[in-house]
């Protein structure tokens, strides 16, 4: 697919003496939900690796004088490979030195959309890895075998029945622990952004192909970051899966309850991630009981943990089986 640059009217937009030069989107592809996840640098450059545990040792009791037999634990290399995303701004030089502020505020301005749009694509990944994000990016949640089936150990079914309109609530525990979830980004932390490992490198000029397949010399900002996420201990995440708009089928406290229930002692939750759609539905199911007969108060968290509204948990999944 060709390279689709931006269009003389829309320089023509913002090089307007009389426009607000505030940024405006209609675009919903904001993160909030990167922000509060624990980053790590990956082990092995584009191929990360942890150990974990998966077999306990056996220990007991015995009499003194009496022997005992010693069984060790097993531990399993589990391999993350993480994956390219691309963000990379490519202008037009002769469309770049028209701006107004000039060339480099106008490569300012559009890398800024490209950020924000690639964290969202990130954010999206995360939680749906190759099933309903990019079949070119890392493995997110949703491909993982203990988050991918209704039955799962980790996965609490709110049992909607609508085809193609299910949604998910993820509650994560994130943090520095070896044991949680954590995003991994590849790279020298030294010349990147902080956390996720973002380069973005200066300014140069290259010679691309135009819309007509003819040279020209464009204006170029490389960015991007090799990036995956680590699961860690498989408590670390619990899915609420298969919330829909069917009557009694969308997001309560019961349904939260029951997935803070599945996290061991000693790990909890830090995050509650959910859509717009799951909110509104758990704010309704409040309203029903809310004592005073008044309507329930948007929800800011559950048992102390906070949730976290984003545009980047869908609410057109594939119900899990």
């Amino acid at each position: 697919m060709a390279d689709t640059l931006t269009t003389l009217a829309e320089l023509i937009l913002f090089n307007s003496q009389d426009v607000n030069p505030a940024e405006i989107t209609d675009i919903l592809n904001a993160s909030p939900a990167l922000a509060a996840m624990h980053a790590m640098q990956s082990s092995n450059g584009t191929l990360h690796k942890y150990n974990k545990e998966t077999t306990a040792p056996v220990v007991g009791f015995r009499a003194v004088n009496d022997g005992a037999d010693y069984t060790a634990g097993s531990s399993t290399q589990i391999s993350v490979t993480l994956k390219y995303l691309d963000a990379k701004v490519i202008e037009d030089a002769a469309e770049a030195k028209a701006y107004r502020f000039g060339a480099e505020a106008w490569m300012d301005h559009r890398t800024k959309r490209q950020l924000r749009q690639a964290l969202y694509t990130l954010e999206k990944q995360i939680w749906y890895g190759t099933v309903h994000g990019d079949g070119s990016g890392f493995a997110g949640i949703a491909n993982d075998a203990n988050y991918n089936g209704a039955s799962d150990g980790q996965v609490v079914n709110a049992a909607g029945t609508t085809a193609g309109t299910g949604s998910s609530v993820f509650l994560i525990a994130s943090t520095p622990d070896d044991a949680a979830f954590a995003l991994v980004g590849a790279g020298d932390a030294g010349v990147s952004g902080p956390n996720i490992n973002f380069t973005i490198s200066e300014t140069f000029q290259s010679v691309v192909l135009g819309a007509n397949s003819k040279s020209m010399t464009a204006m170029v900002r490389d960015a991007g970051a090799h990036l995956g996420v680590q699961v860690g201990s498989k408590y670390a995440v619990v899915r609420i899966a298969n919330l829909t708009a069917d009557s009694g089928k969308g997001l309560t406290d019961s349904l939260l309850a029951d997935a803070m229930g599945k996290f061991p002692s000693g790990m909890m939750p830090t995050m509650i991630c959910c859509s717009r759609r799951s909110l509104t539905q758990l704010r309704k199911s409040r309203t029903t009981y809310n004592p005073t007969g008044q309507y329930a108060t948007l929800p800011q968290e559950f048992d102390g943990v906070p949730i976290i509204t984003t545009d980047s948990i869908i609410d057109t999944e594939t119900l899990l089986a």
